[in-house]
C-alpha cells in the first residue's frame, strides 16, 4: 500500500483494531519491545504504552500516524495475518452499518 493510503487508513481503524496490529507485530518480532520499535519507527519506551500493564489495562492507545507505522510493519511482517484482520473488521463494520 501507498503511504498516503495506509495513512488515510490508520485514522479509521479501532482502537482495539490497533492494539491486535501492535500485538501481531510485537510477537512477530519476538515480543522484543527493541526490534519491535525497530520495526514500527518508534521509541523502545513508547512500545510499553501499548502493552498490558500489570493491571492489565493498556496506559494509551497509538495515535493515527503511530497506527501507520504499525500498520505498515504488520503488512510487512505479517501480511496474511494483517488482511485477516482487516478484513474481518470490515466485516464487522458492514453488518453494523447495514443493521441500522
Amino acid at each position: 500500500m501507498a503511504d498516503r493510503n495506509v495513512r488515510i487508513l490508520a485514522g479509521f481503524i479501532p482502537k482495539k483494531l490497533r492494539l491486535e496490529l501492535f500485538s501481531l507485530v510485537y510477537s512477530s518480532c519476538g515480543s522484543s519491545p527493541t526490534v519491535t520499535a525497530n520495526a514500527v519507527g518508534i521509541h523502545p519506551r513508547q512500545v510499553y504504552f501499548y502493552l498490558p500493564g500489570r493491571s492489565g489495562k493498556i496506559r494509551n492507545y497509538p495515535d493515527d500516524e503511530t497506527t501507520a507505522h504499525i500498520l505498515k510493519a504488520a503488512l510487512k511482517l505479517a501480511h496474511g495475518k494483517t488482511l485477516k484482520l482487516l478484513k474481518q473488521a470490515l466485516r464487522q463494520f458492514s453488518r453494523s452499518i447495514f443493521s441500522l
